[in-house]
């Protein structure tokens, strides 16, 4: 990667650099998408824009429309969009479900990109991991604002690689990084294969041995051209 001034519009003289194949300029059209918070009893913005009697995806256009970073929902009553952001009462999501017109489903409009973005290949959009939005954590064991073993952090977006290998997947190692988040990465003589999956890395040369076919001419096989 380059910085963007060597991809500029070349300039009378050619002394920029586009007229190359060296360089290329990649775009990627930003796409608006929902990431679950959490189911909550209590929410209050700052500044909420308030719409009611609409759908969860009316709701969701709303509130990225308006470039909001916050929405929260309750089904057949009210949306909220907002910036800033309270929010209490801390509920297992499944109770958003159930009783719909108590609780509001909260969650963060997240803009990404194809080419560059916070999007996790490993859990997608899903970037906070309370355990009370988990169907496999133990109801026991989880208490409000936990997160599930293998994460950290107030909103529980941050991998843990001291727990449970930060919740990558087992063929994979979470490895911590200073510059950046903790990561899932495939293990030595794995490579990964797609987003989610490792396989193992194969040899890039041959053992077969690959036959050469000279193209120099003997004068024997030279046709007679008188």
């Amino acid at each position: 990667m380059v910085p963007s001034s060597y991809c500029d519009v070349c300039t009378e003289g050619g002394s920029s650099p586009c007229n190359t194949n060296k360089f290329y300029s990649v775009y990627a059209k930003e796409q608006g998408k929902e990431t679950l918070i959490g189911c909550f009893k209590y929410v209050y913005f700052k500044t909420p824009h308030t719409f009611k009697n609409l759908t969860f995806a009316e709701c969701f256009n709303h509130c990225r429309n308006i470039s909001t970073q916050f929405m929260a929902f309750k089904k057949g009553f009210i949306c909220l969009c907002g910036n800033e952001i309270n929010i209490f009462g801390h509920y297992p999501y499944e109770d958003c479900l159930e009783d719909q017109l108590r609780f509001f489903r909260v969650y963060k409009v997240v803009f990404i990109s194809s080419v560059f973005s916070d999007y996790d290949y490993i859990d997608g959009m899903k970037l906070y991991h309370f355990c009370l939005n988990d169907e496999i954590e133990d109801g026991q064991l989880c208490k409000p604002g936990a997160c599930v073993p293998g994460w950290k952090g107030g909103v529980c977006d941050v991998r843990d690689c001291s727990v449970a290998n930060g919740n990558c997947p087992s063929i994979m190692e979470c490895v911590e990084e200073k510059s950046n988040r903790s990561q899932c990465f495939c293990r030595n003589g794995f490579v990964r294969s797609n987003s989610t999956r490792c396989t193992v890395l194969k040899e890039k040369v041959s053992k077969t041995p690959v036959k050469t076919v000279s193209t120099t001419s003997t004068t024997e096989n030279k046709p007679n051209v008188n």
